[in-house]
């Protein structure tokens, strides 16, 4: 079955219900209509893959619905720039259908192609565009309608340099910035050119909810409204309806997810300072609904059921951050007990390092 026709079929369904009766692939290669299924996207950061399952079956290499392995790139320190991918969304573009996008923390980011007819396990070959922002890129973005680019670094790392001196003696080496890269010809990712940065301290997470892109850090959520095209594309500050939290309260966000339940409200994940957030996309006030720290991403379908990422302080593998778990967990609404999935070690033969998980989804809200 030619993979490009499922992901289209699942988005359609999706545009009208969130993730309710998604297809999804069988051992067979049959898709089938199940209620309450949907696609799980993770960054597993020991094989350095983005891996997609389904949720209701087993994660095993029969079952994996589509996978991307990040190449290997030496920067001018001899470390690996695509090392530790960081962040996959996926987009839907005129020209290639579903993209993926995704970030690494050691400082590359790009877009990879996903029409590859039943191509299960793309790689470098697949990569529209690349670039290096710098910095640890935590989150990115795609901007519909011009193909913008927007990637939010975290830390500037060995680059201070890139932002300006006032900032830098403000924050030392936890500035943050934000960068945009826009095409020369609209939707056309292999034109894609940096054309502005802006600090924000600590950023970790973006979000486009088909209006505005949100972006949330270290002591502030805010949101973005976009203006021109092409190379003229710029972010431009919304100044109302957005809390900036007081100085000493270091939310230290770390993702931002839609609430495919409450298209009113995003998800907010808090890292080690607090845990997770709804906030409301009108005024920007916030609601925490788990008190508790470590989460590295959160996320909930249309039904309301919720999983997410916590960090388990170390991990299963050798050389591996404390940042990441080997399981994803689950919290159902049907009256289910919650459970954790992880990758089946019979079929895979190691245990998992994720760092992030995330609904299979091309919808804003």
């Amino acid at each position: 079955m030619n993979r490009r026709k499922l992901l289209k079929g699942a988005a359609a369904v999706a545009a009208s219900a969130p993730l309710a009766g998604l297809e999804v692939l069988t051992t067979a290669g049959e898709a089938v209509a199940a209620e309450e299924t949907y696609h799980v996207a993770l960054c597993e950061q020991h094989m350095n893959m983005i891996m997609v399952f389904p949720v209701n079956k087993l994660w095993t290499q029969q079952n994996r619905v589509w996978t991307w392995t990040a190449p290997v790139f030496k920067d001018e320190w001899g470390k690996d720039a695509w090392n530790d991918v960081s962040d996959i969304k996926f987009r839907s573009t005129p020209e290639y259908g579903w993209v993926a996008l995704v970030t690494a923390s050691g400082g590359k980011v790009g877009i990879v192609d996903m029409d590859t007819a039943a191509k299960r396990d793309a790689d470098e070959k697949d990569l529209l565009w690349s670039a290096r922002p710098y910095g640890n890129p935590h989150s990115i973005e795609r901007i519909p309608g011009n193909g913008s680019i927007v990637v939010a670094s975290s830390t500037v790392h060995e680059h201070p340099e890139l932002l300006d001196e006032e900032y830098r003696n403000k924050y030392g080496k936890n500035e943050g910035f934000l960068t945009v890269y826009a095409p020369k010809t609209a939707e056309d990712p292999r034109s894609l050119e940096r054309v502005q940065r802006i600090p924000f301290l600590r950023v970790h997470g973006l979000w486009f909810d088909g209006e505005y892109l949100w972006a949330a850090g270290a002591r502030s959520i805010v949101r973005y409204r976009v203006v021109g095209k092409n190379l003229d594309t710029r972010l431009e500050l919304v100044p109302d309806l957005n809390p900036d939290y007081p100085s000493s309260c270091d939310l230290n966000i770390h993702g931002l997810d839609p609430d495919y339940s409450d298209p009113s409200c995003l998800l907010m994940t808090g890292g080690a300072n607090f845990g997770v957030s709804s906030v409301m996309k009108d005024n920007g006030v916030s609601l925490v609904i788990r008190p508790d720290n470590d989460f590295k991403s959160y996320s909930r379908v249309a039904s309301g059921e919720s999983f997410w990422v916590k960090a388990n302080g170390s991990s299963p593998n050798e050389g591996g951050g404390t940042w990441v778990s080997d399981v994803v967990n689950f919290e159902p609404v049907d009256g289910r007990i919650p459970y954790a999935r992880g990758l089946d070690r019979s079929s895979y033969g190691y245990s998992a390092d994720f760092y992030k998980a995330r609904v299979s989804s091309v919808n804003f809200s």
